[in-house]
């Protein structure tokens, strides 16, 4: 978080009694710092959040993570609990009974994917084109989106090697 800081410091200044510590980027900053300012908080926040992932996986191998193998509930603890709240789909034939197993780090910090926009300029998304598009996790994209680049772990997810066809083409490929 030091290194936000440090930039944030850079580009504005010490901030002053009439000054908002809400808002980080002011409109009075020139567009090319404010693009560099932009561009180096998605590197920052793309590092802490595989910062974060990878120590909510090295507590999750100390303390028990249990979750509902039907629902969304998670338990941290030995065992999970005996409360009759499952609401998913036929609890009524577990009598609301949870099934506990064991938790990944998608069960507690659920990715949302989403797919992976190559030009945010360019034509929308067609959805006869859908199986060239890559995805990625929100939080990749959005970084990817303003600067930061793209992480090993999630290239071939994002298929950025897949040259998808023009619209007029979609009738061409197989």
């Amino acid at each position: 978080m030091e290194a936000g800081v440090d930039l944030f410091m850079d580009l504005r200044g010490p901030p002053n009694d009439s000054q908002s510590d809400t808002n980080l980027v002011d409109k009075t900053l020139p567009s090319d710092k404010v693009g560099k300012f932009l561009s180096e908080l998605s590197i920052i926040t793309m590092d802490s959040w595989f910062e974060m992932i990878s120590g909510a996986k090295k507590i999750m191998e100390k303390y028990s993570v249990k979750t509902c193998g039907y629902c969304l509930e998670v338990q941290v603890g030995p065992k999970g609990h005996k409360v009759r709240m499952c609401k998913a789909s036929k609890h009524q034939s577990r009598n609301g009974l949870h099934a506990w197993q064991e938790a990944t780090i998608e069960d507690l910090v659920g990715p949302n994917y989403v797919w992976h926009v190559r030009d945010i300029d360019g034509p929308a998304l067609d959805n006869n084109l859908k199986r060239y598009y890559g995805k990625a996790p929100a939080v990749v994209e959005l970084c990817v989106q303003v600067g930061a680049p793209v992480p090993n772990e999630y290239r071939s997810m994002m298929r950025l090697d897949v040259a998808s066809p023009e619209r007029d083409e979609v009738d061409l490929v197989a």
